[in-house]
């Protein structure tokens, strides 16, 4: 499979093409809009009708598999707000927003998602939760360091469950009939070349590391040549107890 197939994800191909994009609201935004399409959802800005504050900033329409982002958001908050309406979707995948959010159970759901909110914008790079829900008078908002013990922990656990399908869809095997299994063979190790959507070594193997299914372990990583124009980079993995191209899942 070439690195133009039909098969190769747009970001993968179109890292090759151009200077790497140093706006980190849009790289966060295409994160997470490629963890969305792995659940085969989507997300579009809506304009919000008549004059006003707007009665919600995002919402998640499931017999549309679609999130809504009012466009009068900043670009930085829109990313914040799709986060915490992931949320939303990943407890409720089939089910329309409940008619009345003035319930006990709808309130503490939308405390959880904008923990999610905040955990999961900080990932991506973007900050200024707190600020963005006083700006626009979020109500039922709690700080993430003040939620209830139960709470914090199912944001911890829908903000982690986000993060991996971020990491793996920002990690792409590339097909290929060259094995590199030369010495470290005698190691039972086997390396494959990937592209990663980061730059830097460190964020690289994070992402690895989120991105691994059991058992797969990664020994280490280094460059597969020295790249200087794209934001996404080809690597070479060396792994343990496996191989990425046969254990690649992302939903």
């Amino acid at each position: 499979m070439s690195m133009t197939s039909p098969d190769v994800p747009t970001w993968v191909t179109l890292s090759y093409l151009y200077q790497r994009d140093e706006d980190q609201v849009e790289r966060a935004r295409q994160k997470l809009s490629r963890a969305l399409d792995a659940k085969g959802w989507t997300y579009y800005a809506f304009h919000p009708v008549g004059e006003g504050a707007p009665p919600w900033l995002g919402m998640w329409n499931a017999g549309g598999f679609s999130i809504k982002v009012m466009d009068v958001l900043e670009e930085h908050e829109q990313v914040m707000v799709l986060a915490h309406e992931f949320c939303h979707a990943l407890l409720h995948p089939t089910e329309e927003p409940p008619a009345s959010t003035d319930t006990p159970e709808y309130k503490r759901e939308d405390r959880i998602a904008h923990g999610v909110g905040e955990i999961v914008g900080s990932h991506v790079g973007i900050v200024g939760y707190p600020a963005m829900v006083e700006k626009w008078r979020i109500s039922n908002h709690v700080p993430l360091s003040e939620l209830a013990s139960d709470e914090r922990a199912e944001a911890t656990r829908i903000a982690d469950h986000i993060t991996q399908l971020i990491a793996r869809t920002s990690v792409w095997p590339i097909p290929t009939t060259e094995h590199i299994c030369n010495e470290w063979c005698a190691d039972k190790l086997h390396a494959e070349r990937v592209v990663i959507d980061e730059v830097d070594e460190d964020s690289a193997v994070g992402i690895v590391r989120l991105a691994l299914e059991p058992p797969l372990e990664l020994v280490r990583l280094e460059r597969w040549v020295a790249q200087r124009t794209p934001r996404t980079t080809e690597w070479r993995l060396y792994f343990a107890l496996g191989s990425v191209l046969r254990n690649r899942r992302t939903a």
